[in-house]
């Protein structure tokens, strides 16, 4: 479904919004010229996130008709950003850059993007990552300072600030809660270790110029998009901030080390005269204190729309029991694994991190510490989407029918003999885990290149484009093994 047109431009209005403890740090008048942003309704086409549940009252299962609760969440964000650019750190902020040019191809349009940034930074590097690009427009991903990012307010422009409920992609909230749920009921008390893989914004925490790791594994084999996994655990300081190999992951321990220091119950009453540091509650506009103040304000009372959303409660409660009580501390000092994946090719991929909990012993307690930690993941500026991993659990038997019939248990194909035998398929993916039991073949090695064997088992051909394996990625494995796998012992 296109989405046009990309038209939801903001207006001033005559509120100034509460950002720290009910003090505004930013004025009315610096909003006045905010770019256009996208709507509920056009975000929930474009990507499958958590922030359509995060806006829906309690009452209804549609979307805000008015829309005006999102209206004050983009504009507290635009404060956010721009009271993080004043930090001490001047810290960029996440955006959804949409180009909406008529006649234009795609290319056309990222190089207007580009060319309209770099008039403001023209000796800054600026990464911008595809989202959607389509016949009517294109959107990419860049983390810029907020005033860069103001003066993109062209009609053909729509700045889209991305907030955490963005950065959560639909069915984190839920996937975490279901994997507590396993640890919970797993009588070994061994822990399932729940993962959560974050995306970081484009240009972050890239691999260092000069290092001959990004091209190379110590083996001589070509690594394509990541540097070689480098692991941190605990809370990120500098102590704990060394890879395996021994490198400082420089920009790495500042990110883990301000998750956690978000997370901890003493940040509460943190007394920065910083107006970016803000408490966890006040990182997130449907638990803060203007949220609030939204509700009870002239301005809502006439459309009547005062009702808080089912997820606002659902946050609040969260952060009040397990956030300011304390009780997670000790988890997120001493119970979090940080990984980093190095991004070696800049401009088409963005770095990647992935968070372990370890939750051995699993209690009640963890499954709200896991929830929070989620929140403060998606709060941090150089995170640009988060989501969790959910354990792996075979389901050949429902594919089998599915892919011949759908219907259950329904097989016609090999009902009439017809099993792929004497079949051969090409395939093209990120690649073919030779040593997974679908693919291994005990009385043969594993052709390359040129070399065609079409007495092989399973593996007759294999063009290396990257490499000769799928270990990193899997998802060539999982195509290969659905088309045509099987036990080499079956």
């Amino acid at each position: 479904m296109m989405i046009k047109p990309l038209l939801s431009l903001i207006t001033a209005l005559s509120i100034t919004i509460p950002l720290t403890y009910g003090q505004a740090t930013t004025t009315t008048e610096m909003m006045d010229n905010i770019p256009t942003h996208l709507t509920l309704t056009e975000l929930e086409l474009l990507l499958d996130s958590e922030t359509a549940t995060e806006f829906k009252t309690s009452s209804s299962e549609e979307l805000l008709s008015d829309e005006s609760t999102w209206e004050e969440a983009n504009r507290y964000e635009w404060i956010k950003a721009l009271n993080a650019e004043k930090s001490v750190l001047s810290q960029k902020y996440p955006y959804l850059l949409c180009h909406t040019g008529a006649n234009m191809s795609g290319w056309q349009r990222r190089l207007a993007i580009a060319k309209a940034i770099n008039e403001t930074v023209a000796e800054e590097e600026i990464y911008l990552h595809t989202l959607h690009n389509d016949d009517d427009y294109l959107c990419v991903y860049g983390q810029l300072l907020a005033s860069v990012a103001m003066t993109l307010t062209e009609d053909v422009f729509v700045v889209q600030p991305v907030m955490a409920s963005l950065k959560m992609i639909k069915g984190a909230v839920e996937g975490m809660t279901e994997e507590h749920a396993k640890a919970l009921s797993d009588a070994s008390g061994e822990g399932y270790f729940p993962k959560v893989d974050m995306g970081l914004c484009p240009g972050v925490a890239l691999m260092e110029e000069g290092n001959d790791d990004a091209t190379n594994n110590g083996e001589g084999e070509e690594q394509s998009y990541f540097e070689y996994l480098q692991q941190v655990n605990g809370m990120g300081g500098s102590n704990s901030a060394v890879g395996d190999e021994g490198e400082n992951l420089d920009g790495v321990e500042d990110i883990t080390e301000a998750i956690t220091n978000l997370l901890l119950s003493e940040s509460l009453n943190n007394n920065s005269s910083d107006a970016a540091v803000l408490p966890l509650s006040q990182e997130f506009y449907i638990t803060s204190q203007a949220y609030i103040a939204y509700l009870n304000s002239s301005t809502n009372s006439t459309t009547g729309d005062n009702e808080q959303s089912e997820r606002a409660q659902f946050w609040g409660d969260l952060l009040d029991e397990f956030q300011s009580s304390g009780i997670c501390d000790e988890t997120y000092k001493t119970r979090l694994t940080w990984k980093i994946y190095r991004s070696t090719q800049p401009t088409r991929a963005s770095s990647q991190m992935q968070v372990v909990y370890n939750n051995t012993g699993e209690t009640e307690t963890d499954s709200g510490c896991a929830l929070v930690l989620l929140l403060a993941l998606a709060a941090n500026p150089d995170v640009c989407s988060v989501d969790v991993r959910r354990g792996v659990e075979p389901s050949n038997q429902i594919a089998s029918f599915m892919v011949e019939s759908e219907r259950q248990n329904q097989n016609p194909f090999r009902a009439r003999g017809i099993d792929g035998t004497g079949e051969t398929v090409t395939i093209s993916d990120t690649g073919v885990d030779p040593d997974h039991c679908y693919f291994d073949d005990p009385n043969k090695s594993q052709p390359t290149g040129l070399t065609f064997d079409p007495s092989a088992r399973k593996i007759q051909q294999y063009v290396p484009f990257v490499d000769t394996n799928d270990y990193q990625y899997g998802h060539g494995t999982h195509v290969a093994g659905t088309i045509a796998g099987k036990r080499w012992d079956a």
